[in-house]
């Protein structure tokens, strides 16, 4: 769970805005560090550039990947059912699902995009809220397959699937 929503979470970053962010962190840190390092404080003075331009940006990225995870553990301890078993079925209709917690059924026209990883697809029916199935619930590779074909055939809004 905590992969699937890590991907949710990072999935719509784009390179450029990638490099925007981790550029302005360090420009935060730099003046992290100018500031700290005019301290009447001479150990702060010190290690004023270990704080700002290295401590700083491995705070800033570590929350951040570290935010989904605690997300997630304290759905966990909410409702511990949220792992429980999910059956998805596909049709030219949308995706039903039937899990511990209660059923859905989404036409192709709610998902937001549909974008798939390495190891799961990724169902967005809102731009940071999304299914996550794992593509180690198929069966065979042929199902992944045949249901990327029924995507390309019934779903018209953004589809970022891989080619084979």
């Amino acid at each position: 769970m905590y992969r699937g929503s890590l991907s949710v979470q990072l999935g719509r970053v784009g390179i450029p805005r990638a490099i925007l962010f981790v550029l302005s962190v360090f420009f935060l840190g730099a003046m992290i560090s100018v500031s700290l390092s005019k301290s009447d404080d001479e150990v702060l003075r010190q290690i004023a550039p270990f704080l700002g331009c290295v401590l700083f940006p491995i705070g800033i990225c570590g929350s951040i990947a570290a935010a989904p995870y605690f997300a997630m553990r304290s759905q966990l301890r909410r409702n511990p059912r949220t792992l429980g078993p999910a059956d998805y079925s596909f049709s030219e209709a949308g995706i039903k699902v039937a899990a511990s917690l209660g059923q859905a059924e989404v036409q192709w026209a709610g998902f937001v995009q549909i974008r798939e990883t390495n190891e799961m697809l990724l169902f967005y029916v809102m731009p940071r809220l999304a299914y996550v199935v794992p593509k180690r619930c198929f069966s065979s590779k042929a199902e992944i397959v045949e249901l990327r074909d029924l995507m390309r055939k019934s779903y018209s809004g953004k589809l970022d699937i891989h080619t084979a």
